[in-house]
C-alpha cells in the first residue's frame, strides 16, 4: 500500500451489546496482540481499532449530511480523545457532535409523517363508520 502513513480498523456492528463501554478496549487490546507479531511497513502507523454501532452510525448521518462532519473526522476526534479505548464511539459522538447545530434526520421525519398520514386516514375511517 504505497503512500499510506494511516490505518483505522473498524468493525461495524449491530448487536448493541457492542456499544458498551470497555468492549472497544478489550477487542482493540486483542487486535494489537495479534498485530505484534504482523510486518507492518516503516512509517505506517496503525490506529486502535474502532468498534462503531449501527445505531451511532445512523446518528452521525445527519451531521454528514449537513455537511457539519466527516464520518473520518469523528473517528480521528476519538483516536486523539482517548486512544485506549476505554469509552465507546456511541459515548464519544454524544459529546463529539455538540460543536455541531442540531439537524433532523429528514428520512426518519418523512417516514414519521407517512405513518401519521395513514393514522389520519384510519382515525377518520372509524369516525365515519
Amino acid at each position: 500500500m504505497a503512500g499510506c502513513e494511516k490505518i483505522t480498523p473498524v468493525l461495524v456492528v449491530q448487536e448493541l451489546f457492542f456499544r458498551g463501554d470497555f468492549l472497544n478496549w478489550t477487542l482493540n487490546n486483542r487486535m494489537q496482540t495479534s498485530l505484534a507479531g504482523a510486518d507492518v511497513s516503516d512509517g505506517v502507523v496503525v490506529e486502535p481499532l474502532m468498534v462503531i454501532d449501527i445505531e451511532s452510525l445512523e446518528i452521525l448521518k445527519r451531521y454528514v449530511r449537513a455537511g457539519c462532519c466527516t464520518i473520518s473526522q469523528a473517528i480521528n476526534s476519538l483516536n486523539e480523545y482517548d486512544r485506549e479505548r476505554l469509552a465507546s464511539f456511541r459515548r464519544h459522538l454524544a459529546v463529539y457532535l455538540t460543536q455541531f447545530p442540531t439537524t433532523e434526520d429528514t428520512d426518519v421525519e418523512e417516514r414519521f409523517e407517512k405513518l401519521m398520514e395513514r393514522m389520519r386516514e384510519l382515525i377518520k375511517v372509524e369516525r365515519d363508520v
